[in-house]
């Protein structure tokens, strides 16, 4: 695992993605946290697009956390897009919804996900899975 991965949360509720943001500060150190708030933007954040081609300022994840329910493009969408890039395929994707949604883990597995939290993740949850999620993966896979 490269020393501290960055993980790109992809999630359009700020309310969801708080109390992400404030466990990854308690990971101060380990991890990093880049937010993006629609499957558009996780797009372009992956493929260098526009603002994100500064890979200094917004580096390459070694893991993405994605939010199922999102308007425009749907986790669903982005993970289809994701396992169908060559450079990404390998990406570790792990999925977040809500209780009510548990039925749509099981095809977010099918579609290539490694795992799935449920909203909001009690912080001993993610940091359990975090390393899990990344073992293995040396990031580095963009352009």
């Amino acid at each position: 695992m490269p020393k501290n991965p960055v993980v790109l949360l992809v999630d359009d509720r700020v309310e969801d993605s708080a109390p992400l943001q404030e466990h990854f500060e308690a990971f101060a150190g380990t991890y990093q946290l880049r937010v993006v708030q629609s499957g558009l933007a996780a797009q372009a954040y992956l493929r260098g697009d526009g603002k994100y081609s500064n890979r200094r300022k917004y580096p390459f994840p070694a893991a993405v956390l994605l939010d199922l329910g999102m308007p425009e493009m749907d986790g669903f969408q982005v993970l289809d897009w994701i396992k169908s890039q060559p450079m990404l395929k390998h990406l570790p994707v792990a999925v977040l919804t809500e209780p009510t949604e548990i039925r749509q883990v099981t095809r977010a597995y099918q579609m290539g996900a490694k795992t799935f939290l449920m909203k909001p993740p009690p912080i001993e949850e993610l940091r359990d899975m975090l390393p899990a999620l990344l073992q293995g993966h040396g990031g580095g896979l963009a352009a």
